[in-house]
């Protein structure tokens, strides 16, 4: 039996937002911080005012980093033979899936720097709703990925 409709669900391709690429001045300035904090508490006794503010400075670009991170890591977008599922969140979750029959606009966008940097957003809608169902930023490949859903749309 060759059915499309039966045949098993398979994942073609996972993808999760880059940091850094998404991102550069905001990356860079929180490892500043991280490095510029680490520098005082070396160089100064940590009991003094600039060991202190090393230590804030360091904790403060360490746990922005920590927390990006996670977000990051906790986001992710699948594509299988059948749907694109898009999931976000640490804590609460947020879980849309589209199945590929119902795609109605992919669209891709890629500004100057994202270009410069290799990334962009995509942009799903699906048949039964106004606007985009998933918008996902700074991820590689948008128009790669946008190339894996259409083979599948229809089916």
């Amino acid at each position: 039996m060759t059915d499309n409709n039966k045949k098993l669900e398979e994942e073609i391709y996972r993808i999760n937002p880059s940091m850094f690429r998404n991102n550069p001045i905001q990356f860079t300035i929180w490892v500043i911080f991280m490095g510029v904090g680490a520098v005082l508490m070396l160089t100064k006794e940590l009991s003094s005012f600039m060991g202190i503010m090393g230590l804030i400075l360091a904790s403060i670009g360490g746990l922005s980093l920590l927390v990006w991170w996670l977000q990051e890591y906790n986001t992710t977008l699948t594509i299988t033979n059948k749907r694109t599922i898009y999931q976000k969140g640490i804590f609460s979750k947020q879980n849309i899936e589209i199945f590929h029959r119902n795609v109605r606009n992919i669209e891709t966008k890629q500004s100057f720097f994202d270009r410069v940097f290799g990334v962009g957003s995509i942009s799903i809608a699906s048949s039964g709703q106004d606007g985009y169902d998933i918008i996902v930023k700074g991820i590689r490949d948008s128009e790669d990925i946008k190339q894996k859903i259409n083979q599948f749309v229809g089916d």
